[in-house]
């Protein structure tokens, strides 16, 4: 027999429980389907005390489905959620949701294979861990921050270990969202918290006090974690008991974008400065034995740093992750930012040295010789970079001079294009008068050679006339060549009478 019930949505998330009488500690699955459509499945196995206590099982039957982004678009959706492999549907279902396109946090999409992974992960968890004592307890203090918890939070529902709870301590809330958010903040093994505004360090004191985790991770509540993180510092501190708190790089994200990368965590080291982020996973007896962390309203900001210097001291040994599992948001008008400013900054260092004076004074020369260290390759890179901006600065006069040269040069270019195209023309008409020219001395030639082939006629008519002359025909033809010559003389003249 299915029993099941959609609790409600907020914002864009599905909670509800769904159980079988048959098979009572057994998880089952649900399906999403948002207008029709079969979006997202899920595994109901997250723990409830009230299903527990209504006799459902060992209650871990609870389920969260998350409502696919590009629903966030203004519109109304109708939402639906059955019982997989069926078209049972929860009671409570369907329903009608509008929501907004929320800006801001990329959610992780897993691809069915990582879900499969994820789901079975869960399954093996919720059977080995009938009595809710999880391994981590991850506590989250929020003081007017509410806009980025949802983001904390989701860093954490989405690991690849699942054996954890999440404590949120509401340190004194003066936000009205912050506040309403947390109200009636439900989320998978999630607790809300509040105490008095009494800063960070007697907020993560408050959540560490109803712990159930052997294992501690302090979470900012607008930070995140990757999603590997849990599973990954949970292995070195399972493996190694001489190992305390495991620590990592971290990628800063919002307004500032770079890498911090360390690699120790001895005492000297932390005397100089705090080498181990804020939610290194450290085990909670050790926490215990040194104090927890420093409330003192002096030492705002300093939390962490004293907790693992306290830890150290104690002979207690940490170790750092050489990869990036963190996120820490930098934002303008933050703690942090404060605290790195001028003489909040020595300030901060000030109250650290006075809560730890003896082993400052056991380790001076080895802190100097440290900062020392970190001057040098400071002072290193700073010439580096001068250098490197004085020959910049030379290139720059040299293409700028680049600049200039070729800019004379299209000028004048542009000037000689009109001299050129004049010029064009000038030889254009040039060619035209060769043409001609050659056309006239071609005619010239013919001429001249016309006048060789008359003269050489000529002369050849000449010699030919004088040949027949001297001829012995012409002169017995000399007589009646007169005669012929008065006949035509006196018929000339007496035509010339008659007209």
């Amino acid at each position: 027999m299915y029993e099941g019930y959609i609790d409600t949505v907020l914002n864009g998330r599905i909670f509800g429980w769904a159980w079988r009488s048959d098979s009572p500690n057994e998880p089952i699955s649900v399906d999403l389907y948002v207008d029709s459509n079969c979006e997202n499945a899920a595994l109901a196995s997250l723990y409830r005390t009230d299903l527990e206590k209504a006799g459902k099982g060992n209650g871990r039957h609870a389920f969260e489905l998350r409502l696919p982004d590009r629903y966030r678009d203004g519109k109304l959706h109708c939402i639906k959620v059955r019982f997989a492999g069926t078209d049972v549907n929860l009671y409570g279902g369907p329903l009608s949701v509008c929501l907004d396109r929320k800006p801001g946090f990329a959610y992780q999409v897993y691809d069915a294979k990582q879900r499969a992974s994820l789901d079975q992960r869960a399954r093996l968890w919720a059977k080995g861990n009938l009595q809710n004592e999880p391994k981590v307890s991850v506590i989250i203090p929020c003081y007017n921050l509410g806009e980025y918890l949802d983001e904390a939070v989701d860093s954490v529902l989405e690991q690849t270990f699942q054996d954890f709870e999440i404590i949120i301590v509401n340190d004194g809330s003066t936000d009205r969202l912050t506040n309403e958010l947390l109200q009636n903040y439900s989320r998978p093994r999630t607790r809300v918290v509040r105490t008095e505004n009494r800063g960070p360090g007697a907020a993560r004191n408050a959540g560490i006090r109803i712990a159930n985790g052997s294992y501690l991770c302090a979470l900012d509540a607008d930070d995140k974690l990757h999603p590997a993180y849990l599973e990954k510092a949970v292995k070195v501190l399972d493996a190694a008991e001489s190992i305390t708190f495991v620590s990592c790089w971290l990628q800063a994200f919002g307004d500032e974008d770079w890498i911090w990368k360390q690699e120790r965590c001895d005492l000297p080291t932390l005397l100089g400065e705090c080498t181990v982020a804020t939610p290194a996973l450290v085990r909670k007896e050790f926490v215990l034995a040194v104090g927890g962390y420093d409330e003192d309203p002096a030492q705002w900001g300093n939390e962490d740093w004293l907790l693992w210097i306290s830890l150290v001291e104690k002979g207690y040994r940490g170790t750092i992750l050489p990869e990036v599992l963190f996120y820490y948001r930098k934002r303008s008008g933050s703690l942090s930012e404060f605290w790195m400013q001028g003489e909040a900054h020595l300030k901060k260092l000030r109250a650290v040295i006075s809560s730890h004076g003896e082993s400052y004074r056991n380790y001076l020369i080895d802190v100097l010789l440290r900062k020392e260290g970190e001057i040098c390759d400071l002072l290193r890179e700073n010439d580096a970079t001068e250098r490197s901006i004085h020959w910049s600065k030379q290139e720059i006069l040299t293409w700028k001079n680049e600049v200039e040269r070729l800019q004379k040069k299209i000028s004048k270019v542009q000037e000689g294009q009109d001299v050129g195209s004049r010029v064009t023309e000038l030889e254009r008409r040039i060619v035209a008068k060769e043409c001609q020219i050659e056309a006239l001395k071609s005619e010239q030639n013919q001429l001249q050679r016309r006048e060789e082939c008359l003269a050489t006629a000529l002369k050849d008519t000449e010699l030919q006339v004088q040949a027949m002359r001297q001829s012995r025909s012409w002169k017995l033809t000399a007589p009646l060549r007169a005669i012929n010559a008065r006949s035509h003389l006196l018929l000339r003249n007496k035509l010339g009478a008659t007209k």
